[in-house]
């Protein structure tokens, strides 16, 4: 079986990339305290698709495609094995195994798609489900306010000291 999966796999992600089918999991507007997630379903031995989001400005990003194992009973299941890759337009930019985030530091803002491809292993086919949030990455004023607001603690924490002695 992953035989299977790893040769269909670079074939499918491809094909899942350039799929005009998509689920749209939103915009990450950068913030961690809230992800955005999607969930698929399918029933075909293997599938792709996509999903797609949009960046409003640079940011952290990180991302986690999971296949849930989801059991009904009577040997009734869905769950899959497979890839997942970041796409910025056509141009792959990381890939990972369905279970396995990633990571990007200073992704520009823009539109990606997230390009994946199983091979279902559950009685009733496979589930493909992806979360996500960005953080955004600070401006160089907001080092310089936050130095600048260190700078102004560490003025009155010494003229205190010195008022008190």
């Amino acid at each position: 079986m992953k035989h299977i999966v790893k040769k269909l796999i670079p074939l499918a992600l491809a094909g899942a990339a350039l799929s005009a089918q998509a689920t749209v999991l939103g915009t990450l507007s950068a913030s961690a305290a809230s992800p955005t997630t999607a969930l698929e379903t399918f029933s075909s031995m293997v599938s792709t698709g996509t999903f797609d989001f949009t960046l409003t400005t640079t940011s952290n990003v990180y991302l986690d495609v999971f296949s849930p194992n989801i059991d009904f009973g009577g040997g009734k299941t869905f769950s899959s094995v497979g890839a997942y890759a970041l796409f910025s337009g056509s141009t792959p930019i990381g890939a990972a195994a369905f279970n396995s985030p990633l990571s990007f530091t200073n992704l520009a803002a823009g539109s990606y798609s997230i390009g994946w491809a199983g091979v279902k292993t559950g009685s009733l086919g496979g589930a493909v489900g992806v979360a996500g949030f960005a953080v955004p990455v600070p401006e160089p004023e907001t080092y310089a306010m936050l130095l600048a607001g260190l700078g102004m603690m560490g003025l009155i924490a010494r003229r205190r000291s010195r008022q008190i002695h």
